[in-house]
């Protein structure tokens, strides 16, 4: 494995195993967006990618965030897959993200405002936009949190898509600290899906 993705997957991925949970959002309608999240099948690509680095968990590493929220599991090592809409274990992270998902209080719960940048204090809206970050774990310091979570949908696919198949681009900047990136998804074949991707940040 190349030495800075190597750096950038540690502590999920020492000596061929694997030490962390993968949470998607619940299917079913929860949280204060009353979200189904429609993006947890990203993260079959997303296992298929890791799988190549690691033998076969004997525990079941992918879990609904209503799972971890009901079982206390917060504070392991985790790869969040979907925005703080259909994500609840994103949504409990977003303050402590250096780019943000802005969460506008209104009378039926929230209304996402787009990513916000801590550093440049740019704002990106596009549904195809998205962010990696790589934090420590809120809950528990000596762990570690990767996040994958789009405006909607199709920027966690783009997030998706950036990790696995454009990580050189997607981890140029990565330097062992927290990490954190926007990527905008572009469809370059023209067939409505996205299969290419932007850093904007």
């Amino acid at each position: 494995m190349n030495e800075k993705l190597k750096q950038f997957l540690c502590p999920f991925i020492e000596s061929n195993e694997f030490d962390g949970k993968i949470v998607v959002g619940s299917p079913d309608p929860h949280g204060p967006f009353k979200a189904k999240a429609r993006d947890g099948h990203y993260a079959a690509y997303l296992s298929m990618f890791l799988g190549q680095f690691v033998d076969l968990p004997d525990d079941f590493v992918v879990k609904l965030d209503v799972d971890v929220k009901a079982e206390k599991e917060e504070d392991n090592n985790l790869i969040l897959v979907g925005g703080p809409g259909t994500n609840l274990i994103t949504q409990e992270f977003n303050e402590f993200l250096p780019i943000n998902f802005n969460m506008i209080p209104s009378e039926h719960g929230f209304v996402l405002g787009g990513l916000v940048s801590e550093k440049t204090k740019k704002v990106y809206t596009a549904d195809t936009m998205g962010l990696i970050a790589k934090i420590p774990n809120p809950c528990n310091k000596e762990k570690t949190a990767i996040i994958l979570a789009g405006n909607k949908a199709v920027g966690t696919k783009a997030c998706v898509i950036a990790l696995t198949r454009f990580w050189e681009k997607t981890l140029e900047k990565f330097d062992q600290k927290e990490f954190a990136t926007v990527i905008q998804g572009f469809d370059l074949d023209g067939d409505g899906k996205v299969d290419s991707i932007e850093v904007l940040e």
